[in-house]
């Protein structure tokens, strides 16, 4: 009687297109096919290092000091550690601690042998300059540090040995951080997307302690020394959930040759300071001078409030920024909601703020709050201004060709029940109009907000989808 043909039986090809159909996050299943022959494990080896997710990395730091050959394999790594574990048992310090001096990192080596750092601090210093340094392939890191130490600059070591990262173009650090704690990042060449989530400001910047140490307050390394204008080719830079002090940005963005993407979420609640709101970063030119740098280079920006409303003057702060903007090809903001105090009418209004927009805007994107904050005017207050805007903008912008609107409530269905009447308007004009849900529902909605730029990457979703 035959034998039934099995997954041995199968061709290489195939194993190798079934092997990349499990997701990596599940390193788990994989590691567990790759022991089961010496076949699967050659087969499974590329995929399982490709991209993993660390959550405990001390034998897997082991692993690629040991082995160089498969941190070399490494384009995208997750460092999800969030806890002090249980396995930094005294086998694991010495070995590390040998492989970390034959890494020929005098600075990490000679702290190990010291005893000068306790466990905690060497994992998040020595360990994820370590880990990442073993991968001089990767192109893509996401950091979610436990505990990111007040007052120090992150990434040192790394930029000091900036030659051993020459692939990795994109970075998502997760916070609570200071902005000025992630400096040296902006100085590896190879570098032209970094993402910051959660920057927080600890003190009223106008009365920190004069006991409170920051290495960038010190005389020895202060943040003028570490970012010069032009020292940094970062592109694009999207500060979620953040609040900021203008002047600090402003050594960011002076530090960039060239940004062509910028994009800010204001956060109040960052800040212990309630006098560092969304407003007060807008008027009196306050952004314009950190993009001063950018006129003619950036193509994308994006101005958003967290847990604050964008009302009249906010857009009208925001369109004024976008006018000083020379080649600024696509606009976003939000959350737009109902002025109960409105400094124009809504169709004098509607042409002010097109009368600030720069003429060579070609898609304007907008998240609306719907119906929480319109008040009576329900529908009609969001649809009232879509309606004058598809009216005038075609005149008065003649290379726009879309306008897109972020969050409509899922609740109430995907579309506005007059959305038909709305995609007319605008086809009038010959403009494209796109309605997207914020909520996307999908296998991980956490990294999903948090690892993307905000409100336009929804909007691509969505044309995806209707088309």
């Amino acid at each position: 009687m035959a034998t039934q043909p099995g997954l041995t039986d199968l061709p290489n090809e195939l194993l190798i297109q079934i092997i990349e159909y499990i997701p990596n996050e599940n390193c788990q299943d994989i590691s567990s096919l790759s022991r089961t022959s010496r076949r699967m494990y050659t087969l499974a080896l590329d995929h399982l290092y490709t991209s993993f997710s660390v959550t405990s990395p001390w034998l897997l730091l082991r692993t690629l000091l040991l082995k160089p050959e498969l941190g070399k394999q490494v384009r995208k790594v997750s460092w999800k550690h969030n806890e002090v574990r249980q396995d930094h048992n005294e086998h694991y310090k010495a070995v590390l601690a040998s492989c970390m001096r034959n890494f020929k990192l005098p600075e990490l080596s000679e702290a190990v042998a010291s005893g000068a750092q306790s466990p905690i601090e060497r994992l998040y210093h020595e360990f994820l300059a370590m880990f990442l340094l073993s991968t001089p392939n990767v192109k893509t890191v996401i950091l979610e540090p436990f505990a990111w130490q007040d007052g120090l600059y992150w990434f040192k070591t790394i930029a000091s040995h900036a030659e051993r990262l020459p692939h990795l173009r994109t970075i998502y650090i997760h916070g609570p951080l200071r902005l000025e704690q992630t400096a040296h990042i902006f100085l590896l060449p190879s570098v032209r997307n970094i993402t910051l989530t959660d920057l927080v400001l600890l003190h009223d910047p106008a009365n920190i302690p004069d006991d409170e140490y920051t290495e960038w307050d010190n005389s020895e390394t202060p943040l003028y020394t570490v970012l010069q204008p032009g020292t940094s080719r970062v592109e694009a830079l999207t500060l979620k959930r953040s609040c900021i002090e203008v002047p600090i940005l402003t050594r960011f963005t002076n530090a960039c040759t060239t940004l062509t993407r910028f994009e800010y979420e204001h956060d109040i609640h960052n800040a212990q300071s309630r006098d560092l709101t969304l407003l007060n970063l807008l008027r009196n030119a306050a952004l314009e001078v950190a993009l001063a740098r950018h006129r003619k280079s950036l193509h994308h920006l994006s101005i958003r409030g967290d847990h604050q409303m964008m009302y009249q003057r906010h857009m009208l702060h925001v369109a004024r920024l976008a006018s000083r903007m020379q080649n600024l090809c696509s606009l976003d903001m939000g959350l737009l909601t109902n002025d109960e105090d409105p400094v124009y009418g809504a169709s004098e209004f509607v042409a002010q703020f097109l009368s600030h927009l720069p003429p060579t805007l070609q898609e304007l994107s907008f998240e609306i709050d719907w119906q929480e904050h319109w008040g009576a005017k329900g529908w009609e207050g969001p649809t009232e201004f879509l309606r004058l805007l598809a009216a005038v903008a075609p005149a008065r912008l003649g290379l726009l060709n879309r306008v897109a609107v972020v969050d409509w409530p899922p609740v109430l269905g995907l579309f506005p029940p007059d959305f038909a009447d709305l995609y007319g308007c605008f086809g009038e004009g010959g403009l494209r109009f796109v309605s997207v849900p914020a909520l996307v529902e999908g296998p991980s909605p956490v990294l999903w907000v948090d690892d993307v730029e905000p409100g336009w990457v929804f909007v691509e979703v969505g044309v995806a989808e209707l088309e």
